[in-house]
């Protein structure tokens, strides 16, 4: 079990260190990676009648400026809109 929410999964206001059980009846499986100028994050976020896949990556000139918080603000983004989806669903 990944335990970086940072990214997407920071949307699903999940307890970064306890997570392996159900939260908030919501279960993740994700993997993070970071690089200069790269974020990612892919997983699998289920409620109790539905799952969602996805994958989020980000790429951006390093040496361009410090794009970081303007990255993981739009993967919240998505992160958001994965976990109105998958309320919708149950």
């Amino acid at each position: 079990v990944n335990t970086d929410l940072s990214m997407v999964a920071s949307a699903f206001g999940l307890d970064p260190l306890a997570h392996r059980e159900a939260d908030r009846s919501v279960r993740l499986a994700n993997k993070t990676g970071t690089d200069a100028g790269v974020r990612a994050d892919v997983g699998v976020v289920g409620g109790p009648d539905a799952a969602i896949a996805y994958a989020v990556l980000a790429q951006w000139d390093p040496d361009g400026g410090d794009r970081r918080d303007d990255v993981l603000s739009a993967m919240a983004a998505i992160g958001q809109w994965v976990s109105g989806r998958l309320r919708r669903a149950d």
